[in-house]
């Protein structure tokens, strides 16, 4: 009985020294990105539209990343602002040749069974074959961690041409006691043009909007897109 209620009482102890970690400038409800390290096309914005699509904070603000058209930040210079291992994103991110980016980080310390939140939310400007992943990093004691949150057609939530995920949230339980970092990329593939958004909030948002084209609109849809994408890549 009594070392039974000794584990009991452990186990307590243990349960209540877990804690729900709030990372500085959590929501970005100062209206920027400070707290963070930040790469590439990153800032902190309210309500936006990409093409059909309405996006919301949970309050006044959020942090958009773009894949960016054209600018960015390599791949190569991403593993190295997330402090990564040369070759986690070029190597571990789904189908396609990753070119460039953005990505968003922000360092903290906790206890093992401490837990981080962020929601997120993906809206893709391009079409298959171009993927262009969304992802998480965490990096700590013996971690390193990728996670692909969303893509177009191979890779966490796939949302099609032009689609756009629902707000949804990323948690992290801490292993062990230490420092960490946590981090979030989107990235383009195969080429450097029509990006991929990122959103990021400490609670979830709004996402409305993104009529899905008939099937005759989608046919002269794809001959146009033929015909761009000679455009594209010369």
């Amino acid at each position: 009985m009594i070392r039974w209620m000794l584990a009991f009482s452990l186990g307590c102890v243990a349960a209540s020294q877990a804690a729900v970690i709030t990372l500085t400038n959590h929501g970005f409800e100062l209206g920027n990105v400070s707290g963070w390290s930040t790469s590439g096309d990153v800032s902190a914005a309210g309500t936006t539209v990409i093409n059909s699509w309405t996006v919301g904070p949970t309050g006044s603000y959020m942090a958009i990343l773009s894949s960016t058209d054209g600018g960015g930040s390599s791949v190569a210079s991403l593993e190295s602002f997330f402090g990564v291992t040369t070759g986690l994103l070029s190597g571990g991110l789904p189908p396609g040749s990753a070119t460039n980016g953005s990505g968003i980080y922000q360092d903290f310390s906790g206890n093992a069974g401490d837990t981080v939140t962020m929601y997120w939310a993906y809206v893709a400007t391009d079409y298959n074959p171009f993927n262009d992943p969304a992802f998480a990093v965490v990096t700590g004691p013996g971690v390193e961690q990728l996670t692909v949150l969303a893509s177009i057609w191979n890779g966490g939530s796939t949302v099609g041409s032009y689609g756009a995920t629902g707000w949804h949230a990323f948690t992290y339980v801490l292993p062990s006691a230490g420092n960490y970092r946590l981090g979030f990329g989107v990235v383009n593939t195969n080429d450097e043009i029509v990006p991929g958004y990122l959103f990021l909030d400490a609670a979830p948002g709004t996402l409305t909007g993104g009529e899905i084209p008939e099937p005759g609109t989608l046919a002269l849809l794809g001959a146009g897109l033929a015909a761009i994408g000679l455009l594209r890549r010369r």
